[in-house]
């Protein structure tokens, strides 16, 4: 027990050291191996190392923390490149792009920003030009489709209309007709 103290009293400088070395990940590794020898061999560590240990685990901590923030900052950021670029690709294919699809694209594009605009960083120049063109892109993209397939059923329901009036004129007149005739008849 006692060489397991003088070993976990040695792996407590290391981890020190590891913090002056900013290496948060080797800190933490050497303060759980203190955590399992405890456990392990029943150990009393003194107050002060102790106090080191949680120091320097509140220190790990955060910076563990602090990277899986900017790795997930990072992911957000390659996903906003892929959707630009994806979406990109689909005016340059030779197929046509439905508007639905249109629309999907611009809401999973702006779904992406709200989730990289909920970090309190700030978003690089070139990624905040690229989604801001890529939007207005597509937003003006959906607005002309919109504006020409509401001109279509507008259309389409003035030339219904004008072709019931023109047949209720047309059956309005032949029963006219019918009608003085069956007079002139009489």
């Amino acid at each position: 027990c006692k060489a397991e103290t003088v070993r976990c009293g040695f792996l407590l400088e290391e981890a020190a050291k590891s913090k002056a070395a900013s290496q948060w990940l080797d800190a933490l590794a050497k303060l759980d191996l203190i955590r399992r020898l405890q456990n392990e061999f029943k150990l009393e560590l003194s107050a002060t190392a102790v106090k080191q240990m949680e120091a320097l685990e509140t220190w790990a901590r955060a910076g563990q923390e602090k990277d899986r923030k900017e790795r997930e900052f990072r992911t957000l950021l390659a996903e906003l490149h892929f959707r630009v670029q994806q979406s990109e690709e689909k005016d340059t294919s030779a197929r046509y792009v439905k508007l639905p699809e249109l629309r999907d694209d611009y809401e999973s594009l702006h779904k992406v920003w709200r989730s990289l605009t909920d970090f309190t960083r700030p978003i690089p120049d070139d990624a905040t030009a690229t989604f801001r063109k890529r939007s207005a892109l597509l937003e003006a993209e959906i607005a002309r489709r919109t504006a020409i397939r509401r001109r279509t059923i507008l259309a389409g329901s003035a030339a219904a209309l004008v072709v019931g009036a023109a047949v209720v004129w047309f059956v309005l007149g032949q029963m006219k007709a019918r009608e003085f005739a069956a007079q002139l008849q009489a």
